[in-house]
């Protein structure tokens, strides 16, 4: 079961959140041979950014314990053309080596500008 969790960031800034797997009762999700996508679209839908377990991004830092760091660069934010001062929506999605897909986490991203 996913959870709305709406997140604020600063464009130009390191982008990082340290997660925990969960299923649906609050179990830990074993992270072993599991893929995780992170998503980040427009608000009409049109996606703008998309890191991946095996390519860039997303690092499982304790599979049996279920966790992961997702992280989107300054360069990142420059390449998806994300601009301050806008908001954007992203999910989380994880599938297990059983191949059980579960999503984890969406909601807003709220992007406010650098004043630096």
């Amino acid at each position: 079961m996913a959870v709305k969790q709406d997140l604020t960031f600063v464009k130009g800034k390191h982008w990082i959140l340290n997660l925990i797997a969960t299923d649906g009762d609050g179990d830990v999700i074993d992270l072993t041979s599991a893929t995780i996508k992170f998503r980040v679209s427009s608000l009409t839908g049109t996606t703008v950014d998309t890191r991946q377990t095996g390519g860039s991004g997303i690092s499982i830092t304790g599979a049996t314990l279920g966790t992961y760091t997702v992280v989107v660069t300054p360069a990142n934010q420059t390449t998806a053309s994300i601009a301050g001062s806008t908001n954007y929506k992203y999910e989380v999605e994880i599938t297990d080596q059983n191949s059980v897909v579960y999503d984890q986490l969406y909601g807003v991203i709220k992007v406010e500008p650098s004043l630096i």
